[in-house]
């Protein structure tokens, strides 16, 4: 086959892939999808049999588009602006789609109240993502708009990546294998939906890299300026941006370029911009008992030791960020290619080491000394997008490595559409038909307990709505959660109450909703309590002496599907006397 021939061959395969795409899409939109909350099979009133085909569609088109990006590893030149436009369009309404059929994952649901209650800083993090997502909260309430802002800021990412390998590198080759990889892998297809505070923070990671490298190349004090603009946005997304901060300090000690740099006012500048766009980050600290810098640097503060369980925990997270193969290879080669670029005097590269390998194995390391925590999720998508462009600039230095490059994204392909097909299609399907296909092989109790974690926020909602309509009528009533995130969820899914109380048990996060909510304005009134199991007797203890009353609903008092009563329990509580808010309430 001629060059011209397979070339044509190409632009054709990717057009057919956007039609798809466009189709699903299209499918999607007139399906309702904007208000499918996360559950397709509550919001989408059609056969199972008609959801199932969509789903394989979906599927194929994904397996489809994730093997055309294997094919640009194998021949890059053939991904130009005739097919690489076609391919962002795919990714971006196939994100639109996978996105809106996944519910919010707890830490989502209490980041999407943060544009509701705008502030310069949170209990955890910064305010930079309660302000990037504001916009997108005016437009609506809903799931699609929570991840509207994510699937932004995640192609304005892979944009990021592409121009900056290009420029750092002299090759549009490479730059468009790091854009493959980054798209096709899980951490790219199905993580740039994800409502993190890591979402705003990759696009500034990548940049306040890409600024550095050009304000080293053209001596030109307007760079610096904007590397202290970004970087201090960064600060106020999350407090990891101080680790490329000296990361890129450490570079600038390297390059000489970099060294004479620090001769001149730009550098100094910067921070000193940096510096002062976190001033209310640190103003709002100052004036909340330091509770930002409390939760990071004090209550994350597990004893150190030596636990092998807290790295294979972290690695298997990360297996489902971008495949097994990359993992492995992240752990290792890194290291061997920066020695190698540093022996032949090429500087630049270490950038890119010290900014995304560095600070990957720092965070490796900190999990191999402290326990394995199983609730805490370990996101570090801005570091993998780094390490890509390291697989693809190593790639095109020798065969061996460029079989190694396809093994690895091929590897994380694989991740991605099996993480379509697995997960996202049991929100297709429904509770009832799984309820009826794993009945025989797994305990009710558990399965129960399983069709609750994923479907039961949505139906547990609507009973919130109806209970409180019916209490609402004796006494104002609010709604009391166990923990953060299941208060978030009942913020999201409960349209009658504009913010849920947590009880506050799980230690870390036991005082997150209090400068939202304003408890002593409770007082008096009636309360639900809600919990996903039965309440423990401390717990009850503690509502008992708060509340004149605590009564548990009984399955008639309810108005849910009976597999939800089994694993949501209810409590009425009446005549707030006190509010019980204490962060050392345990289980």
């Amino acid at each position: 086959m001629s060059d011209t021939t397979q070339e044509t061959s190409n632009t054709r395969h990717w057009f057919i892939v956007t039609f798809l795409s466009l189709g699903l899409f299209a499918v999607w939109f007139f399906a309702g999808g904007v208000r499918w909350e996360g559950y397709p099979c509550f919001a989408w009133k059609t056969l199972p049999a008609v959801r199932i085909g969509y789903l394989v569609v979906l599927l194929a088109t994904v397996i489809y588009f994730c093997q055309l990006l294997v094919n640009v590893i194998v021949t890059p030149e053939n991904f130009h602006r005739k097919t690489i436009l076609p391919a962002m369009l795919s990714f971006v309404l196939l994100r639109i789609v996978i996105g809106s059929a996944l519910p919010l994952l707890g830490d989502e649901a209490y980041h999407w109240i943060w544009p509701q209650k705008l502030d310069w800083c949170y209990y955890d993090h910064g305010g930079l993502l309660g302000w990037v997502m504001y916009p997108f909260r005016l437009m609506g309430k809903n799931v699609f708009f929570a991840r509207l802002g994510p699937i932004l800021m995640g192609t304005i990412t892979a944009i990021i990546v592409w121009y900056f390998t290009r420029r750092l590198t002299g090759d549009r080759r490479i730059a468009n294998v790091a854009l493959a990889g980054l798209m096709m892998l899980p951490v790219g297809l199905i993580g740039t939906t994800i409502l993190f505070t890591d979402t705003p923070l990759a696009p500034l990671w990548l940049g306040a890299m890409w600024v550095t490298l050009l304000a080293l190349r053209e001596q030109k004090i307007r760079w610096w300026i904007l590397l202290g603009f970004i970087l201090g946005l960064g600060f106020n997304s999350k407090f990891l941006i101080f680790g490329l901060i000296i990361m890129l300090g450490i570079y600038l000690l390297l390059d000489p370029r970099g060294r004479n740099c620090l001769k001149t006012p730009g550098p100094y500048l910067a921070m000193t911009i940096t510096l002062i766009l976190s001033i209310p980050l640190v103003w709002w600290n100052a004036t909340h008992h330091w509770q930002t810098f409390l939760f990071n640097f004090g209550k994350r503060g597990d004893a150190l030791g030596f636990y092998p369980a807290g790295l294979i925990g972290f690695s298997i997270q990360q297996i489902m960020l971008v495949g097994p193969v990359l993992l492995i290879w992240s752990f290792y080669y890194p290291a061997i290619w920066a020695r190698r670029k540093f022996r032949q005097q090429q500087i630049e590269p270490i950038i890119l080491v010290l900014g995304g390998y560095v600070p990957f194995m720092t965070y490796a390391i900190l999990k191999l000394l402290r326990p394995l925590n199983t609730s805490v999720i370990n996101w570090t998508a801005p570091l993998f997008a780094i390490l890509v462009i390291i697989l693809a600039w190593a790639s095109t230095e020798s065969i061996r490595n460029r079989k190694w490059c396809k093994v690895t994204l091929h590897a994380g392909a694989v991740v991605s559409c099996l993480f379509v097909g697995g997960f996202t299609s049991q929100f297709f399907i429904g509770p009832d038909p799984l309820r009826q296909a794993f009945a025989p092989v797994v305990k009710e109790k558990n399965l129960n307990r399983y069709l609750a974690d994923m479907f039961g926020w949505y139906p547990v909602g609507q009973e919130l709505d109806l209970l409180l309509e019916q209490f609402n009528r004796e006494r104002p009533t609010f709604i009391m959660a166990r923990t953060y995130m299941h208060a978030a969820h009942f913020t999201q899914y409960c349209q009658t109450i504009p913010l849920a109380l947590s009880m506050g048990n799980d230690a870390m996060y036991g005082r997150c909703f209090d400068y939202w909510n304003e408890p002593e304005k409770h007082l008096g009134n009636d309360a639900l309590f809600v919990a996903n199991h039965p309440i423990s007797s401390r717990i009850e203890k503690e509502l008992r002496a708060s509340f004149d009353t605590v009564d548990h609903l009984s399955p008639d008092e309810r108005k849910a599907q009976a597999w939800i009563n089994k694993v949501f329990h209810i409590y009425h509580c009446r005549n707030a006397r006190e509010l019980p808010g204490a962060a050392d309430v345990k289980k």
